[in-house]
């Protein structure tokens, strides 16, 4: 049987205004370091649970800006239940919080990565595995039913992700299938579905296969067993999250967000191409949804990436390089504005595709 262990230890995170000066510009993050390596920048919004597994630690990283030569340091500090635990110098520090209970972070001064509060606890038994597969819309090939790996072939795909490295191996991994591109897979609570239960960065390979960064294998999770809901995405496609919750237990949990039959949360969530159900592509922009006119639409971010002149195009890993073949291009054969047009029904440009993910 599973057992956590909260111990109720308050703490809080503020800033201090010692100068009439402009005060530097100070940023704190919470970063989790898993023991089989992976590391992992979870989004502190509400009060979200941070669990460790045995090896696990947590810190708070503090960087500090500076908007001009003449700006004062804030002194960040710690505290637990009211006093002051231990001032935090100027520049750069790093604040251990593994030890389990209630952290906070009041806004004073400081901008999290996500803001809220967050709790920290310890699970004892192995983490939740999910072996999870999905297609992305962009680089899917009909003709073959896998996804192309124009980018890892062309040395695109980064080796690094807001989660930490992946393993060389892994990244140039043949045994299921080329590595596409870095996915995002979330699980939620089940009685607040926009509440983190965790959140991993995996690499998705041609078959839809997502793997962990650090081992050949599928992605685990490190929290108590029992029902979420799961989402998957990635960095210009839609996500989609299963309509129900999941059950996890002491076995791996299976799910196939490629088959149309596959239930998932909302109306229209993914793209579905004959047998196949993709991740709509297109999402150019930080934002929830995929546009091709108006403010902030993800049309005018292809055109701006090639310098807004139709004709251009760039290589590279780009947003916008929406079919992820490597190329940005906004017009002529395989350009990726089209594919914007075609998924918002090419007759109605002014109609938008939202995320089907609260």
């Amino acid at each position: 049987m599973r057992k956590a262990h909260l111990i109720c230890l308050i703490a809080t995170v503020a800033g201090l205004d010692a100068s009439a000066k402009e005060d530097c510009i100070g940023i704190a993050e919470l970063v989790i370091t898993r023991s089989n390596g992976g590391i992992e920048h979870p989004q502190i919004i509400g009060i979200p649970t941070v669990f460790l597994g045995q090896g696990d630690s947590a810190v708070i990283q503090f960087y500090y800006y500076m908007p001009g030569w003449d700006c004062h340091f804030q002194g960040f500090f710690v505290t637990r239940n009211g006093e002051l635990i231990e001032p935090i110098p100027n520049s750069y520090y790093t604040y251990d919080v593994t030890t389990p209970g209630f952290y906070e972070d009041n806004a004073v001064g400081i901008d999290l990565y996500g803001t809220g509060q967050f709790y920290i606890s310890y699970i004892e038994t192995p983490p939740l595995i999910l072996d999870v597969k999905a297609w992305l819309q962009g680089p899917f090939d009909a003709n073959t039913g896998l996804m192309r790996h124009d980018l890892l072939s062309a040395g695109l795909v980064p080796y690094w992700s807001s989660a930490g490295p992946a393993d060389s191996s892994v990244l140039n991994t043949n045994e299921h299938g080329t590595v596409v591109d870095w996915v995002s897979v979330e699980i939620r609570m089940p009685d607040q579905s926009t509440v983190f239960g965790g959140i991993r960065q995996g690499l998705i390979l041609t078959d839809g296969t997502i793997i962990d960064p650090n081992f050949f294998g599928p992605l685990t999770f490190v929290a108590p067993q029992g029902d979420y809901y799961v989402v998957v995405g990635h960095r210009n496609h839609l996500r989609a999250m299963t309509a129900t919750v999941v059950s996890f237990g002491d076995d791996p949990v299976t799910l196939d967000f490629r088959d149309p039959a596959f239930p998932t949360y909302g109306i229209e969530a993914r793209k579905i191409e004959g047998d196949a159900a993709l991740l709509w592509a297109g999402k150019t922009r930080n934002q929830y949804r995929i546009s091709y006119t108006g403010n902030y639409n993800d049309r005018d971010a292809i055109l701006q990436s090639v310098g807004s002149k139709p004709m251009n195009t760039i290589t590279g890993y780009w947003r916008t390089d929406v079919n992820m073949d490597g190329v940005v291009k906004y017009t002529g054969a395989n350009n990726d504005r089209d594919v914007i047009l075609m998924n918002l029904g090419s007759t109605l440009a002014t109609t938008v595709r939202e995320e089907q993910v609260p």
